[in-house]
């Protein structure tokens, strides 16, 4: 009975040593949740943080779009009420120099002098009693009326102008509020990457140390081994007897395999490990070079918005002394006055 036991006590532990397997690899199962757990919190954080932002963007462009729809309608109304106002108030035939293109001046009856004779002649066939003074009232009103739509040309024209920059500074602090939400974004996920970098290196440093210190536990049970080996008696029979040279050459190979195994995951873990820095090192590499390229974009960007506010600070520098030089009499109150004053 005793030998019985004794023989499957070391057989027991002869398969608990040769069995490498169960000897040397094992799983922390509780870092791999921690990690699972918060590789899923980052991500909920990013989905978050992406609904926020595609939320905030949506919100900005109804805003856009409902300020733009204000202002047509803004335009519209004024126009129909100008249309309304020319068609009520400023009728043609109220006008002074309706007279030079009254179609219907030929039905009307001709002007009688009343300060002549009774035997004198007051008017001959054909014959035009006002045609000097006709022609120079006509002149005058002509003129009057292209001096008035010219300024009305320049008063509309300024109020087009003054109109477009308003719009084009609206437009402006939208394109800036655009970019600040752009660089927000990308602030935000380059804040993720950098902690999502700086956690997988914690976690490989976490799994250098326990690399090591299963290194430091292999190299105690093989100085326990060996120090069984040597003075034990495993290697011998339980009668005393030595063991054959078969057993002896089992016994060896064996152990030659489980190094070559554990030579071949120490490769293995190491080539992984290079592999897991060379990652790392392409994802830096990575970031830069995007962070590089937009910074690049933004500065051709500026350039370019800088070279159109040029020109266009040019051409209204060239159309203003063009105005200065053709328009030098400015009308005073007292010519505006002068329209107007009486009813037809």
């Amino acid at each position: 009975m005793d030998i019985n036991r004794k023989r499957i006590v070391e057989e027991c532990r002869r398969s608990r040593i040769f069995n490498a397997k169960q000897r040397q690899i094992g799983i922390d199962v509780k870092a791999l949740n921690n990690q699972v757990r918060e590789c899923r919190l980052i991500k909920e954080k990013e989905e978050e943080n992406d609904r926020r932002f595609a939320e905030e963007a949506k919100w900005k462009s109804q805003l856009g779009e409902l300020l733009e729809r204000q202002k047509d309608d803004e335009i519209r109304e004024r126009n129909k009420k100008l249309a309304e106002f020319w068609k009520t108030e400023q009728r043609a035939e109220e006008r002074k120099e309706f007279d030079v293109y009254d179609p219907d001046q030929k039905k009307k009856p001709a002007y009688i002098v009343r300060s002549c004779s009774v035997s004198g002649l007051q008017k001959f066939e054909c014959e035009d009693l006002e045609r000097e003074n006709r022609l120079l009232k006509q002149k005058k009103e002509v003129q009057d009326v292209l001096l008035q739509q010219i300024l009305e040309k320049r008063m509309r024209k300024m109020k087009e102008e003054t109109e477009k920059r308003e719009w084009t500074s609206v437009m402006s602090q939208r394109d800036s509020y655009n970019q600040k939400m752009d660089e927000l974004a990308m602030k935000r996920r380059q804040e993720a990457s950098i902690a999502l970098i700086a956690e997988n290196q914690r976690l490989a440093k976490l799994k250098e140390e326990s690399l090591a210190r299963q290194k430091i536990e292999d190299n105690i049970e093989k100085e326990k081994d060996i120090e069984f080996h040597v003075h034990g008696c495993l290697l011998r029979e339980t009668h005393g007897k030595e063991m054959s040279k078969e057993q002896l050459k089992e016994f060896y190979d064996e152990h030659l395999k489980q190094m070559a195994e554990k030579q071949k995951k120490k490769d293995q873990e190491l080539y992984e490990k290079s592999l897991w820095d060379k990652q790392l090192r392409n994802m830096e590499d990575s970031f830069k070079r995007l962070e590089e390229e937009r910074n690049n974009s933004r500065r051709k960007l500026d350039k370019d918005i800088l070279l159109v506010n040029e020109l266009l600070a040019q051409e209204q520098r060239r159309q203003q002394e063009f105005l200065n030089r053709v328009y030098t009499n400015v009308p005073s109150k007292e010519f505006f006055e002068q329209f107007n004053t009486t009813s037809r």
